[in-house]
């Protein structure tokens, strides 16, 4: 009788535990978020993604990229342009881990120091102007929620409290994140 059991956790995989994928990976095993993924690598943030600790990561799935203009999506992927399309990276990351259940309407300041609006209403979370469509997916170095559309910094918050703010990344920089 014990070989019957035995035979079970084999087939069916109990007996191979192990850690989840780090975030980036996990974001790609989704099969939603291949554009997210390649602007992640063009924008060289791989490594900073999967090395900084605890992360929140709200990825936008292949259909809220392809609502963006294509002239100026391809203009974005360009080396040239690795800045900007950093800086719309970092957006979609906040610091910490963050399941569906714990967030609260708010004000949250992403990797990228943007500011964007996390609203909850019953079991409804909106990030900025898009809609999350598959929550906490954990990863081994935080969270991931697929939402529906990409998030501009520029549309995340009042002109007025731009001005006020002074960026620490200079035109043509990478912005570099260090672990906590």
């Amino acid at each position: 009788m014990n070989w019957i059991f035995a035979l079970a956790i084999a087939f069916t995989g109990i007996g191979s535990m192990h850690a989840a994928d780090d975030l980036v990976t996990a974001v790609q095993k989704t099969g939603r978020c291949r554009t997210f993924v390649k602007a992640i690598q063009v924008a060289g943030l791989t490594q900073t993604i999967k090395g900084y600790g605890a992360l929140t990561v709200f990825a936008p799935v292949d259909e809220g990229f392809a609502e963006l203009p294509k002239d100026i999506f391809d203009e974005l992927m360009k080396p040239a342009n690795k800045p900007k399309l950093a800086s719309i990276i970092l957006a979609h990351i906040i610091k910490g881990k963050m399941l569906a259940a714990q967030a609260k309407t708010t004000t949250v300041t992403t990797l990228g120091d943007s500011k964007i609006h996390l609203a909850k209403e019953g079991s409804s979370l909106s990030y900025g102007d898009a809609n999350v469509v598959k929550p906490d997916l954990i990863a081994s170095n935080g969270v991931i929620h697929l939402i529906d559309k990409v998030v501009l910094p520029e549309q995340e918050e009042p002109p007025a409290e731009k001005k006020e703010r002074k960026s620490s990344t200079r035109p043509g920089q990478t912005p570099v994140l260090s672990p906590r």
